[in-house]
């Protein structure tokens, strides 16, 4: 079972009551009942534990039970404190310690408020394959003047199944998806033709930008199964061209390297061998930085050099004096 604290409304009775015999620990307790905040319906089985000062900052369990018929339970206690309440229940939200400084006794309500679970699928949109280690976050906002911040709540990964499943406090929130850092780990098969889709992240309700987005509201205790996401795949282009043949004598060849961008960096990404006046092609790019680097057909310092920015077209690089 998984502990979660609960939100505490707390009255003390019996004020007028004469103080009871420091003797007699039986008078210490703390007693009450826990309820659904919503419905106000009792709750039985809710695990309820009472914490003192330890040493230092640590606490010591000074008593715990279980709330049974009616929602009630009641623990007793050796002095009159301080102490911190907690219930836990499989299900309800977290809220945190109350803490109250006497009990004898102390009457408590505890509130606790039910999770709603949220779940769904992430399918490619052009195969409707399902897509594994996308990455799903519940986001709340914040706003400040000129600017909208969102703050993840809940996250998750899609599994083998493409499918995930978030429990969530009742309220409104953004989800957003996005695909793996790297993109063959998304496809739960190895593609045959060596191609690699990668997918433009998605908000929903809305897509692929957080400015056509909506708040969804999820209501405490539901369960909501959405519809599939679907992701759409980058779109591709490749960079070609020829090392041109006053480079070098018929029959020589050239190494010619791209890289990709990472972070500050270059990374080697694909190398292919070119006979001089012929044309090299590195297909199947997705948009971002590269780097073209002309080599010897057997390793050493690159000849040439260039870098290229592929963005919405093909481009043309050729390689001569």
């Amino acid at each position: 079972m998984r502990f979660i604290a609960a939100a505490i409304l707390f009255a003390m009775s019996g004020t007028a009551q004469q103080p009871p015999d420091p003797g007699d620990s039986a008078s210490y307790r703390i007693e009450g009942t826990v309820v659904d905040d919503e419905t106000g319906q009792a709750i039985e089985k809710a695990r309820v534990e009472v914490s003192a000062p330890g040493e230092g900052w640590r606490r010591t369990t000074a008593g715990e039970t279980v709330s049974g018929d009616g929602g009630h339970f009641s623990i007793p206690l050796n002095n009159r404190g301080p102490f911190w309440i907690r219930t836990s229940l499989q299900g309800y939200m977290p809220e945190g310690f109350d803490r109250f400084s006497e009990c004898s006794p102390c009457t408590v309500t505890v509130r606790l408020r039910a999770l709603a679970n949220f779940s769904g699928r992430v399918v490619s949109a052009d195969t409707k394959e399902p897509l594994l280690r996308v990455t799903v976050e519940a986001l709340r906002t914040t706003y400040s003047p000129n600017l909208l911040t969102f703050v993840p709540s809940a996250a998750t990964r899609t599994g083998q199944d493409g499918k995930f499943a978030l429990a969530l406090p009742p309220g409104q929130y953004f989800f957003r998806f996005t695909p793996a850092d790297v993109a063959g780990s998304l496809l739960g098969i190895d593609p045959k033709d060596g191609s690699v889709p990668e997918y433009v992240r998605q908000f929903w309700p809305g897509g692929d930008d957080y400015r056509s987005a909506s708040p969804f509201t999820v209501a405490g205790g539901t369960d909501f199964r959405m519809p599939d996401v679907w992701m759409e795949a980058l779109p591709r282009f490749q960079i070609s061209g020829t090392v041109a043949a006053n480079m070098c004598t018929g029959g020589d060849a050239y190494t010619i390297a791209i890289d990709t961008r990472r972070g500050t960096a270059f990374a080697p990404f694909r190398t292919t061998l070119v006979h001089c006046g012929a044309e090299y092609v590195f297909a199947d790019l997705a948009p971002g930085r590269y780097q073209i680097s002309l080599l010897p057909k057997d390793g050493g310092e690159a000849l040439r050099r260039e870098e290229v920015v592929v963005t919405d077209s093909n481009l043309q690089r050729n390689f001569g004096n």
